[in-house]
């Protein structure tokens, strides 16, 4: 099973999203396990997952991850038109075609 984190200021909107990105997984029969990390809450367990979302709003993790974590997940900031539009069916297409 591919171990999906959506990492976010404080699970808000990120939840939002993460409804809208197992449903579309749930429709297309994948086996994706989608987690909710707020920033300020972020462990070593964060180095576990497969792909590692981050809001566009929280860009700067891109460099400052892998700094401090030993990530062995893809990394990627959402787009903006994707995290405003909550589309679970992009964000979902966007980690499928990043694997």
């Amino acid at each position: 099973m591919t171990k999906v984190a959506l990492i976010c200021g404080t699970g808000a909107s990120s939840s939002f999203m993460a409804v809208k990105l197992r449903a579309a997984v749930k429709e297309k029969g994948l086996h994706i396990e989608v987690s909710v990390c707020p920033e300020s809450s972020l462990t070593k367990e964060i180095e576990a997952y497969d792909h590692i979302l981050i809001g566009p709003h929280l860009s700067f993790l891109e460099e400052d991850l892998p700094s401090q974590y030993q990530l062995k997940g893809k990394l990627t900031v959402i787009p903006y038109y994707i995290y405003a539009t909550m589309d679970g069916v992009q964000l979902l297409n966007l980690i499928t075609e990043n694997q």
